[in-house]
């Protein structure tokens, strides 16, 4: 039976079930695994820069969490895509749609473009046109 297993060291891997142990679903989802003290001595063994807020900061995702839900519920729950290739332009039209043209309540109903390229010509930082 293969399952999400546990090696002992911080890892997770998919496979047959090797008498190691196995994480429950609420565990997996909650990333137990990244905060395990194995795998953050082996990144730190490796030189890797670990980055995290605290545990259960509810604001860390919070702007690109709703960035998704926008896009799931505007665009990918109400089309059929024909293939990958029609996926992507339609995902790249819609981010078009999202910041140059999309009013957004939070941004005092301007958008995201306005402010950038508003925030950009007050200061002496170049600022990257698409």
């Amino acid at each position: 039976m293969a399952g999400l297993e546990y090696d002992g060291h911080g890892f997770l891997y998919r496979g047959p079930r090797r008498g190691t142990q196995t994480l429950s679903e609420a565990d997996y989802l909650q990333g137990a695994q990244f905060t395990a003290n194995a795998f953050t001595q082996t990144l730190e063994q490796a030189e890797v820069q670990i980055s995290m807020d605290g545990r259960g900061r509810c604001y860390d995702n919070i702007f690109i969490e709703r960035l998704w839900r926008s896009i799931k519920y505007e665009l990918i729950y109400l089309k059929a895509f024909d293939d990958g290739h029609h996926l992507s332009q339609e995902v790249s039209a819609w981010f078009h749609f999202y910041n140059r043209q999309r009013f957004h309540q939070a941004l005092n109903y301007r958008t995201p473009d306005e402010i950038y390229f508003e925030a950009c010509s007050k200061s002496e930082v170049m600022c990257n046109s698409y």
